[in-house]
């Protein structure tokens, strides 16, 4: 399992509702790629945003970064909407949850 951890900053003149448009249909392409599996977005309290994307295997995030649409977009963000921004994909090593009192070992 692969983790793509993404932080930004949002320029100061970025349009938010075409932002919002972008990452919608962003989020709808890659949760219909092969070994998808979840998508997660935060805002800190000092504006930064993140975003958790995790594939299955390295081979299905690499299909993700390299879609042409996602290229596209990739290069609209440094265009138009982020002043910076850092990418570090992680392998998952362990995975565990706790609900509901109990707590899971997932096999990777």
């Amino acid at each position: 399992m692969f983790t793509a951890v993404v932080r930004a900053t949002l320029r100061d003149d970025v349009d938010l509702k075409d932002l919002e448009n972008v990452e919608e249909k962003m989020i709808e392409l890659g949760s219909s790629m092969p070994g998808f599996q979840e998508v997660k977005e935060f805002k800190a309290n000092d504006g930064e945003l993140v975003m958790l994307v995790t594939f299955d295997t390295r081979e299905n995030m690499i299909s993700w970064r390299d879609h042409p649409a996602h290229k596209k977009t990739q290069q609209r963000g440094r265009e138009c909407y982020f002043s910076k921004y850092n990418a570090k994909i992680c392998e998952v090593v362990q995975h565990y949850s706790f609900s509901d009192g109990k707590r899971t070992e997932h096999k990777l």
